[in-house]
């Protein structure tokens, strides 16, 4: 990392008060042990559901065909900006399952963590927003240190006439989030920036404590023994591995039946 770089990073910490980039750097060792021992114990869950992409898609044909002219719009967005900034498509690799989830469960406000250039953001929107008109959706991002004026592309991807259902919020997932959660009532929640073991417990934790109606998405469960912890032995929840990625499914009992269109 050049000099610049290096500062810029720090500039950024100290602005937002995030140091979890730092924290990564000098535990790394001790995260890639326990992303390696998590792997594992996924690997070899019965418990874990398998849903092949083409068979997902097979199954929902209807909302396959206008799940791909959202996307086909997004790609071409985004190749029109990759040309001149130096940009890769970050983000998560299960739109569509998404926009399936979103569909399937159909809330009516949802928070999410993690935006970068809105390819999750897009997916949600336009699944819910098709489904309820008084969709709306809550975001909450960084902008990333090491590209120039990023705050000015956090959710550039999303559609225009999407954007009136959406409010970002810029700042750290825990602070804006405890805030959020307290003040309004989510249907739906996904957690996709802190990765960290203690930064999903907490966010489960203000949910379960602050709603009775939820259903939590949370990436990379590969990440850290998250998902084996004691606190959520008695939830409801549902682990699947799409591709190479592990999502986990946290809800309440209202749910258990409607999750299950998706993998029965």
């Amino acid at each position: 990392m050049s000099l610049k770089s290096k500062f810029s990073n720090i500039k950024h910490s100290i602005k937002y008060k995030s140091f979890q980039p730092y924290k990564f750097f000098i535990l790394k060792k001790r995260f890639k042990k326990n992303r390696e021992i998590t792997l594992s114990m996924l690997e070899g869950d019965l418990s874990v559901i398998r849903i092949e992409k083409d068979l997902l898609e097979k199954k929902f044909v209807k909302e396959y065909s206008e799940f791909k002219k959202i996307n086909d719009r997004v790609i071409e967005k985004f190749k029109k900006v990759s040309n001149h900034k130096k940009f890769s498509l970050h983000g998560i690799k299960y739109p569509f399952l998404l926009y399936i989830i979103i569909k399937i469960i159909n809330p009516s406000k949802v928070l999410e963590t993690g935006v970068w250039l809105g390819l999750s953001t897009n997916s949600i929107l336009s699944s819910g927003v098709k489904n309820c008109k008084n969709f709306s959706l809550d975001s909450i991002d960084l902008p990333r240190a090491d590209i120039k004026d990023s705050e000015s592309y956090i959710g550039f991807l999303i559609d225009k006439k999407l954007k009136k259902y959406w409010k970002l919020y810029i700042g750290k997932d825990r602070a804006i989030a405890k805030m959020l959660i307290k003040k309004n009532k989510y249907n739906l929640y996904h957690f996709d920036s802190d990765k960290s073991l203690n930064g999903k417990l907490f966010l489960l934790k203000k949910v379960l404590k602050n709603s009775k109606d939820y259903f939590i998405i949370f990436d990379d469960l590969e990440d850290n023994l998250f998902w084996y912890r004691n606190e959520l032995r008695l939830l409801n929840k549902t682990a699947l591995k799409y591709g190479e990625k592990y999502v986990g499914l946290i809800y309440s009992d209202q749910y258990i039946s409607k999750i299950k269109k998706i993998y029965e």
